[in-house]
């Protein structure tokens, strides 16, 4: 009967076909090689011998676990299985639980009294207990090893070790635990329906509360891990833009006011801006604008009605969260949030038909600028009242800023470049080997400098680094195509070795060969490493006949920018800090230099501080170099931004309307800074796959349905 019952459930009988079942899904073969043992153990004649009736008592006490589950499966639905004998004549399929407990449970009691005129109670009890817990801690370990695969998998996407060698993952393992969590989160779109659920009852609530820790896993990052690691074409993402869509609402008015700190030596300016919806439409304002190096937002408000409310500081995944929690029920949020770099997105809703709303940005700077916001150029300080800015190194000798005027007085040179190819050896590349070669010969016959001292890095889901020589085609035919070409990480790592280099003289050209270059898996761009590719915001796909093209590192890194001719060393200004030389860009702009062998520790944070904010700055970039050390620091830079009240990456500035939109906030992100940061939110709490209402009334349907046409008949 357990067999037929999953036979009849999983569709593999009968006129119904459920792919993921009725009652759930029962599809592991598990469940049917469980259920087999399970009845050869029931079935069994009762050995004579005390020991073999020992051992055959535990093994049926273990399988006792799998009866128990079943028990508790269908027992909300028992109530109804008389109405389903009747009307389809399967309800006895609903019983089998029942009974088979009932069967398994005097089984056991007969064996306890045989066997406890042998062996003491307590110990028959304590034996039995430790056996049936056998099949819940297998299930157990099962799903911590799934969780540390999967984490191992985040870590190595959202927290890479740059410098050392990678492990390959269990991508059976990781495999599975994709397609459960999809499956769950499938489920979860259904609403209330539980019935045809694509969950395992019960199971699949554990199992996402084991390894998931009650959050989720987004499509997006789902769909990363499978194109990195196995393959899959990675969906089209719409690039990080630098303007934000226009609608019909725009700024009416902007006013600003900036004091002087002459204790800081620094700039605190408002941005007081009057945004008005022309449409006669409700509409939401939105806009992206970049900060200067030494510059972050310390304060926000936003008129709610006639009330001025000031920001609240949190992080930044809640923050976005409770975003659109609100944004569905017409009320009033307004956030501001980093992007790449020192990009910020800015974003207030609602507006309604030729609203004006007004809101407010302030923030820390060292020097005076021209602050620029949908085409607005607001000038901020001013350079008559600030004399001299000093070289200023942050308390915790993290990073140094270097004003405009400094860096003007600087040496100007120029460093050796090296060829940095990096080749797809993708599951899709495979055949395009003999192109590689071609490729690379036509390029270096072109002599746009000198192959020495080149790298070559060998791509698909890991990277297999070595020096470009005479070999390199011999290593090339030895890699293992598979997976996806995951150029993001490549580029990362290329682009750390020169930063991290003691060589610092020299320079990378990052040249890409690929035939699948579409396929290629780019995370946004790369703005955060802008420090470690002072010459130049370009690398290149090298293409037919040796021809190079343009791709930018700063924005949109897949859309090919053209053609190019020839390769230049652009001028640098070289610093030296602690004997260290380095290189900043001839931009005419002020500079940050990161030291890289940086260690975190404690820091004397002090509100609306610009030396905070540039220790902050120095922890943020510590993390993105260094990203493997980033879940200790990631709270303690959160800490640091929410006691200085500046807004660093990891962190939000937005208004709520009221009281029970700022608990939520705050409850969600205890949640979250409690967990997994590469994990997600969800909209709504899981729910286990028990009947609820929607059952109850489809079944009381079914039966008044088949009851009436009897009645007809």
């Amino acid at each position: 009967m357990p067999i037929v019952g999953l036979l009849l459930n999983n569709g593999k009988i009968g006129a119904l076909s459920i792919e993921k079942g009725i009652f759930g899904d029962f599809n592991n073969p598990w469940f049917y090689i469980l259920a087999v043992i399970n009845g050869v153990l029931l079935c069994l004649p009762n050995p004579s011998k005390v020991t073999l009736r020992m051992a055959l008592f535990l093994a049926r006490c273990s399988s006792f676990a799998y009866t128990f589950y079943f028990f508790m499966v269908f027992l909300p639905y028992l109530p109804f299985s008389i109405v389903l004998i009747v009307a389809f004549g399967l309800g006895f399929l609903m019983l089998t639980p029942l009974i088979l407990i009932l069967i398994h449970g005097s089984i056991l009691g007969d064996d306890f009294d045989v066997l406890k005129q042998h062996f003491l109670a307590k110990k028959l009890i304590f034996s039995a207990c430790l056996a049936f817990l056998i099949l819940p801690i297998s299930i157990l370990l099962v799903s911590i090893y799934d969780k540390k695969v999967l984490n191992n998998a985040l870590s190595y996407i959202y927290q890479p070790d740059f410098s050392a060698n990678q492990i390959a993952l269990d991508k059976i393992s990781l495999g599975k635990t994709l397609d459960l969590i999809k499956s769950n989160k499938a489920s979860n779109n259904q609403g209330e329906l539980t019935l045809f659920s694509p969950q395992t009852p019960f199971l699949s609530a554990f199992y996402n509360w084991i390894v998931l820790d009650n959050l989720i896993l987004s499509d997006a990052k789902i769909d990363k891990i499978e194109s990195i690691f196995f393959g899959k074409k990675p969906m089209t993402t719409r690039s990080i833009a630098m303007e934000a869509p226009k609608r019909n609402i725009n700024i009416s008015s902007c006013k600003s006011n900036s004091y002087f700190d002459e204790k800081q030596n620094s700039w605190l300016s408002w941005i007081d801006l009057e945004i008005t919806n022309g449409s006669n439409n409700l509409e939401e304002y939105s806009s992206i604008f970049e900060l200067p190096t030494g510059c972050w937002i310390s304060d926000y408000y936003l008129y709610v009605g006639d009330k001025k409310e000031m920001g609240i500081l949190a992080e930044k995944k809640t923050a976005n969260w409770i975003f659109n929690q609100i944004t569905r029920t017409r009320q009033d949020p307004g956030i501001l949030s980093y992007q790449t770099g020192n990009r910020i997105a800015f974003k207030v809703f609602p507006f309604a038909a030729n609203e004006t709303r007004k809101t407010g940005i302030q923030l820390l700077h060292k020097e005076p600028f021209t602050f620029n916001i949908d085409g607005k150029k607001i000038v901020l300080g001013n350079e008559n009242q600030q004399l001299t800015i000093e070289k200023t190194t942050s308390n915790d000798n993290a990073v140094t800023y270097i004003s405009s005027k400094e860096k003007a007085n600087l040496e100007k040179v120029k460093r050796v470049p090296y060829y940095h190819f990096i080749v797809d050896v993708s599951d899709e590349s495979v055949s395009d080997t003999a192109l590689y070669k071609q490729r690379i010969d036509s390029l270096l016959a072109k002599n746009f400098f000198s192959p020495k001292n080149s790298k070559i890095s060998f791509t698909n889901a890991y990277i297999q680094n070595s020096d470009f020589d005479s070999n390199w085609t011999k290593k090339l035919q030895t890699q293992s195509f598979e997976g996806g070409f995951y150029l993001d990480r490549a580029i990362k790592q290329a682009l750390f070795t020169s930063f991290t280099s003691k060589n610092k003289a020299e320079y990378p050209v990052i040249v890409v060969l690929s035939n699948h270059f579409d396929h290629a898996i780019v995370e946004n761009n790369f703005s955060d490493f802008a420090l470690a590719f002072p010459e130049s915001d370009y690398f290149f796909t090298l293409e037919k006949n040796g021809q190079l093209d343009f791709h930018s590192l700063i924005d949109n890194p897949k859309s090919n920018l053209g053609l190019c001719n020839t390769l230049t060393t652009n001028e640098l200004l070289h610093f030296s800090k602690d004997k260290n030389d380095v290189y900043l860009r001839n931009d005419g702009q002020a500079s940050i230099v990161f030291n890289n062998d940086f260690s975190p520790n404690a820091n004397q944070t002090s509100e609306q501080n610009w030396q905070t904010g540039l220790a902050m700055e120095g922890r943020y970039l510590s993390q993105v170099f260094y990203p493997k050390n980033s879940d200790k620091e990631w709270l303690n830079l959160i800490k640091m931004s929410f006691q200085s009240k500046i807004m660093m990456p990891f962190t939000t500035y937005m208004v709520v309307e009221t009281e029970a939109q700022k608990a939520m906030l705050l409850k969600k992100q205890a949640q979250v800074l409690a967990s997994n940061k590469n994990l997600d939110l969800e909209e709504d709490p899981q729910r286990m796959s028990e009947p609820d209402l929607f059952v109850l009334l489809l079944l009381m349907g079914l039966f008044f349905a088949f009851y009436t046409n009897n009645r007809l008949k």
